[in-house]
């Protein structure tokens, strides 16, 4: 059953409720959101674009996502589409609880080299939402895509979004002798980028895990909000597609409906 996109304003609207979300978090969730902020609402939109894409015009069942690393997006996927099934996996956090109907899926995605080791899903899926969460595994995310790829239905669709690796800021700071990876933090629960992609690494990655390229879309979303961060934004949409910060890429099983 198809249902109508939500509105820029609809979108700018609940983004909005999310920042009154971070406000008790403390200040860590609140930058990170600041600074995530154009990430949630450009984010929103290709999930728009996304779903728009399903052909579930004769059924009258409710879509089914699965939202990888329940966080503020979570939350925006609830109340732009109240009446979408929502599942998330990811590791327990009392920030961001399940919902009353939402099956929580307890796992590390870097155990997904292990088939024998991969949990149970609770549906297969229309769309699965994998958002900012394949920079921080140690592990080949050819694994992780082979698992979520079992999870989605034939005519499902999986939406990766992730930094850029080899955007323009990241060249200019090894230009510089500056290395543009962060180091590996200390703190095992929270470890931080352990390996950013590209572009063409990414669907590279997914070919090898049965998932062809759908559509990409790359721009500057995220933003601390300094003057070179207000330039790079200004600069970005006269940039090269791999040459921007943040990019947003859509996979559907090879072979499966269009």
């Amino acid at each position: 059953m198809r249902r109508a996109a939500p509105t820029p304003q609809q979108i700018e609207s609940v983004v909005q409720e999310l920042s009154i979300v971070a406000e008790p978090l403390g200040n860590e969730m609140q930058t990170y959101f600041a600074y995530n902020r154009g990430r949630y609402v450009a984010l929103a939109g290709t999930v728009a674009e996304t779903l728009a894409l399903l052909d579930q015009a004769n059924s009258t069942q409710p879509l089914r996502m699965l939202d990888i690393g329940p966080g503020y997006q979570t939350i925006m996927f609830r109340r732009l589409w109240p009446d979408m099934q929502i599942d998330t996996l990811g590791f327990p956090d009392d920030k961001f609880p399940p919902a009353p109907n939402e099956h929580r899926i307890v796992f590390d995605l870097n155990d997904a080299s292990d088939q024998s080791r991969w949990p149970e899903l609770a549906n297969t899926y229309d769309v699965i939402t994998y958002c900012e969460v394949v920079e921080h595994l140690y592990t080949s995310p050819v694994h992780s895509f082979n698992f979520l790829a079992a999870g989605l239905a034939p005519h499902g669709l999986m939406l990766v979004t992730t930094p850029n690796g080899i955007a323009l800021h990241r060249r200019l700071r090894l230009l510089l002798g500056r290395n543009p990876q962060e180091l590996i933090r200390e703190d095992l629960s929270n470890p931080g980028h352990y390996r950013e992609y590209s572009r063409t690494e990414l669907i590279e990655l997914a070919r090898r895990a049965g998932l062809s390229h759908v559509f990409t879309r790359m721009g500057h979303y995220t933003t601390t909000g300094s003057p070179s961060s207000r330039v790079f934004g200004a600069l970005t949409p006269f940039m090269t597609m791999d040459l921007r910060k943040d990019m947003a890429i859509v996979f559907r099983k090879q072979g499966g409906a269009r």
